[in-house]
């Protein structure tokens, strides 16, 4: 329970602050992110894969366009989603990613709220 509330709360917060400021406070972010991974460790049992979610995307922070936030944002909902319900948040932060560059032709875009949209959505069409 108390994960669960540390996760959207958190996942509001920051998506909030990035929406506003296209920017997240490095250290309370970093701290948020390392404390809802290892509050999950004893609940799952596969748990290199936030790993290598984190690993995959700071590769692509590295070389594009994304934040670092948004890769360890990654890593952290890998910890609340498996493999396929985590590949659908993408693809809808993706799509309203893409819906939100085109009405407000902004070449910057806060993807922390995109990817909070995105958890939203599957979280409640997996509780239906």
């Amino acid at each position: 329970m108390l994960q669960i509330l540390l996760f959207w709360g958190g996942l509001a917060y920051f998506g909030f602050q990035d929406a506003t400021t296209h920017s997240v406070p490095a250290q309370p972010f970093e701290l948020w992110c390392l404390q809802i991974y290892l509050l999950s460790i004893p609940t799952h049992v596969l748990w290199w894969a936030p790993l290598i979610w984190w690993a995959g995307f700071s590769l692509l922070a590295h070389f594009n366009y994304l934040g670092s936030a948004d890769a360890w944002l990654t890593g952290v909902l890998a910890t609340q989603f498996a493999f396929i319900p985590l590949l659908w948040v993408l693809l809808i932060a993706c799509f309203t990613g893409l819906i939100h560059a085109t009405l407000l032709k902004q070449h910057q875009l806060p993807w922390i709220p995109h990817l909070a949209v995105g958890s939203l959505i599957v979280t409640l069409v997996q509780l239906i």
